[in-house]
């Protein structure tokens, strides 16, 4: 079984940061070269959630403008209309 890898060495990170010239780079990064302990999946669940959630009204739509395409008599429009008198709110043959 592989072993957990080097931690970075400050020789290391200045090879990294030596053409930089920033300063202030080097040490707002030194925290995230040295972090090897915890996984970052755990901080996309209100994301899967986002996604999920308009996967799933995506797909209501486009069930709703299927069943809508197939029995036109059904869509709203057509069912307020129909209350004027009688509406063929279908195509013509």
């Amino acid at each position: 079984m592989a072993g957990l890898p080097d931690v970075p060495t400050w020789q290391d990170q200045g090879k990294v940061f030596s053409g930089l010239g920033k300063p202030d780079l080097r040490a707002a990064t030194l925290h995230l070269l040295l972090d090897v302990t915890s996984s970052y999946g755990d901080e996309l669940i209100l994301a899967y959630v986002v996604v999920g959630a308009l996967v799933v009204s995506g797909l209501w739509m486009f069930f709703l403008s299927k069943r809508r395409t197939e029995m036109p008599e059904r869509h709203p429009l057509c069912k307020a209309l129909s209350q004027y008198g009688l509406v063929f709110c279908g195509a013509g043959d």
